[in-house]
């Protein structure tokens, strides 16, 4: 997948690896951030590095058929949605974007997208001033799901 060209001074964009480094390797750790990409059938996947289901270090699993297999359980995870085998109760693997500018392979920062998602939280949306977020999610259906301490305006 090659997308349009990501300008090494644009912001919101972590330049990972190249291309061939991505073919040779399979799975890539991105420096400082919890991060890997993959190659997977031709297209360049990133996700977390953390298995949702027990935290397990992806980057030890294995590519298959368009799934990333966990090392420490029999679940696997589709890289075209994230989501887990069936029967398994966990959350899917959480996908970024990624852009491919000749042979650079780049990724969207985590803190980018949930940003701009915040404007969609209910929390938000009702004039809420937040004190502190604890913690924040995209639901199944792709909602921005809050979960923090809040007072009113």
């Amino acid at each position: 997948m090659v997308d349009p060209v990501v300008r090494s001074d644009e912001p919101g964009w972590i330049p990972v690896c190249d291309l061939g480094r991505l073919k040779a390797e399979t799975i890539v750790r991105v420096a400082g951030r919890d991060m890997l990409v993959i190659w997977s059938e031709g297209d360049v996947v990133a996700c977390d590095r953390a298995c949702p289901h027990e935290q397990a270090d992806l980057g030890l699993g294995q590519v298959t058929a368009g799934r990333l297999q966990c090392p420490r359980h029999a679940a696997s995870f589709d890289l075209r949605d994230g989501a887990i085998t069936a029967g398994w109760p966990s959350p899917p693997l959480r996908l970024y974007p990624v852009k491919v500018t000749g042979e650079q392979i780049w990724v969207e920062e985590p803190e980018r997208r949930c940003g701009a998602m915040m404007a969609s939280c209910p929390c938000f949306a009702r004039r809420v001033k937040t004190i502190r977020v604890v913690d924040f999610a995209f639901g199944n259906n792709g909602v921005l799901l809050c979960m923090g301490l809040f007072s009113r305006f």
